[in-house]
This record gives C-alpha cells, sequence and structure tokens, in this order.
C-alpha cells in the first residue's frame, strides 16, 4: 500500500489530468502538484469519512466510443493490449533496476497513450505519474514521489485493467 502523504500526492497530480485525454498535464503543474501535502482538489464537497467511489478500470463508454463501438475491433484491441501487458511491465522494471530513465520515461508514455486508447483513466493517470517521476530522474531531480511507489501504483492498476479487460471479452466471447 502506498504511505498515506505519497498516496495523496500521488492522487493529486493524476486528478490533474481529464480522464478523457491522455494529453499530459504541464510539467511544473505536476510538480506543484506533488509538492503539496494535499489533495488539488481539497476543495471538494466530500468529506474524509465518505468512503470514496472507485473508479471501475476501464470505462466502457468511453472503450466503445473510442473503437467506434465494432466488437470486432474491441475484442482485437483489448487482445493486444493484453498481449503486451506482461512485456510492458517487465520493461518497466528492467529500466528501474538499470536506472534507464530515458527509456522508463518513454515506456510509461507509451503505456499512458495505450491506456487512455482502452479507456483505462486510472492507470493513464499513474502512467503519467511514472512518466513525470522519469522526467524528473532524467535530469538529475529526485521526484516527490518516488519511481517506486509510481510504478508500484502501476502495477496494481494494471491488475484491474486486466481483470476487467478479461470480464470485457468473456461478454463478447458468450
Amino acid at each position: 500500500m502506498l504511505p498515506c502523504l505519497q498516496e495523496q500526492s500521488l492522487k493529486a497530480l493524476v486528478s490533474e489530468v481529464d480522464n478523457s485525454s491522455t494529453a499530459p498535464v504541464e510539467h511544473s503543474r505536476a510538480t506543484a502538484t506533488l509538492n503539496s501535502s494535499t489533495p488539488a482538489s481539497s476543495g471538494d464537497s466530500h468529506s474524509r469519512s465518505e468512503p470514496e467511489v472507485e473508479e471501475p478500470a476501464i470505462i466502457r463508454d468511453v472503450l466503445f466510443a473510442n473503437l467506434g463501438g465494432n466488437f470486432f475491433v474491441i475484442k482485437h484491441i483489448l487482445s493486444k493490449f493484453v498481449d503486451r501487458a506482461q512485456v510492458t511491465m517487465k520493461s518497466l522494471e528492467q529500466r528501474k533496476r538499470e536506472e534507464d530513465w530515458p527509456s522508463l520515461r518513454r515506456e510509461a508514455h507509451s503505456l499512458k497513450g495505450a491506456s487512455g486508447y482502452v479507456a483505462a483513466a486510472q492507470l493513464n493517470k499513474r502512467a503519467l505519474a511514472l512518466q513525470l517521476a522519469a522526467e524528473d530522474k532524467k535530469v538529475g531531480k529526485e521526484p516527490e514521489v518516488s519511481i517506486e511507489i509510481c510504478l508500484a501504483a502501476v502495477q496494481s492498476e494494471m491488475e484491474r485493467v486486466l481483470q476487467s479487460i478479461a470480464s470485457i471479452l468473456d461478454e463478447a466471447n458468450g
């Protein structure tokens, strides 16, 4: 589990990205968000005692809109995403181990785009956080949210996304 303060910083960062877009946030804005100790949405109407509603791993309406509602295309793209997921995760882990920050940034950026295409909004946001952390490392800065925390968040969300895709593919085949 993410430490509370770092989890809040990560949530604040990823809340800066529009759910329907894969466009990156302005880096200085993301850094400012990470530097705050509370989420950027501290003025929202939800109290801390209210349970947060978890966003689905795949936003189906957006998925269908992105892929034109064609079940054959949806099945094909989701299957490709699943096929690439394990390779992508291994590559991210290897780039981290090797401290190859430019390649880690590029891989995270690619995952951000792919996750946006299949409407995996939370994975998209977490890939962005990893991308920005790798950018910081690339230029010799220590990111506010560590590469390890960002990568763990990506791994956790990837599991949810793959479960959701399996469910969608089962429904499509059934």
